[in-house]
């Protein structure tokens, strides 16, 4: 069973394209779980109508407004699926991207990866092309020792959590967030890097949307604001330990 988590905030303008290139790849028993953070734009009058045409579709309505990352930690913990995959709301998966992952997770050669990063592409608002290889980590890396990998990421955390899938064994390690988690993605790079458990794949699988309204930008940032967020990211992979701890 595979569970999609995704989180949505007034994203009516490409909702649907998204659902749809994900629904085209899941079956009967696979579930998308919605949880909206009180859009005022239609988004959640327009998935409720949505999930009674497409019954895998379960959709929520938070009484407040959460923020997304709050919102995917609620979305993650309710996940039934044996693989999670998160994703957000105005992109598009390739048509191969379920069953690349299913393949991937489905190897033996791969059973000691339990979080699995995929090569993406990003779009304009309009659907063109604007980088074939956008935030392009090579398969190399993957070879490099412990400590490589902690310093690598910690100059420049990877991880996207529109392309990310797990394992849900890791569910109970991941959640609830400590609460000094900024970012879900960079929450499970750090929980990936330091259990050694992530898989950097370079194989485009989606089609990142860039435009005014995303919700988790992390382009234009100061040189000063960029220090502040390595320095939560190493508080992150000190958590990850502490919880591997356990």
């Amino acid at each position: 069973m595979i569970s999609v988590c995704m989180t949505t905030y007034n994203g009516i303008a490409y909702i649907e394209q998204q659902l749809n290139s994900i629904l085209n790849q899941l079956s009967s028993t696979d579930e998308v779980l919605i949880f909206d953070d009180k859009s005022t734009d239609g988004t959640y009058e327009f998935l409720v109508n949505f999930s009674k045409v497409n019954s895998i579709v379960k959709v929520k309505k938070n009484p407040v407004n959460l923020g997304y990352v709050k919102n995917f930690e609620q979305a993650i913990y309710e996940a039934r699926g044996d693989i999670i995959y998160l994703s957000d709301q105005d992109d598009i998966w390739n048509e191969d991207k379920v069953k690349y992952i299913s393949d991937f997770f489905n190897d033996e050669m791969n059973s000691n990866v339990d979080i699995l990063h995929h090569g993406m592409e990003t779009i304009s608002s309009d659907g063109n092309l604007l980088d074939k290889t956008f935030n392009y980590v090579p398969p190399s890396f993957n070879q490099k020792n412990y400590y490589s990998k902690v310093l690598l990421t910690i100059l420049k955390p990877k991880c996207y959590g529109c392309a990310m899938a797990f394992r849900k064994k890791i569910v109970p390690l991941i959640v609830p967030f400590p609460k000094q988690v900024y970012s879900h993605d960079h929450w499970l790079n750090a929980f990936g890097v330091v259990s050694s458990n992530l898989y950097f794949d370079d194989k485009v699988l989606i089609s990142y949307r860039q435009h005014n309204n995303n919700l988790s930008p992390k382009k234009g940032l100061t040189f000063l604001q960029k220090i502040k967020i390595r320095t939560k990211f190493i508080k992150l992979l000190y958590l990850s330990y502490l919880r591997l701890k356990v």
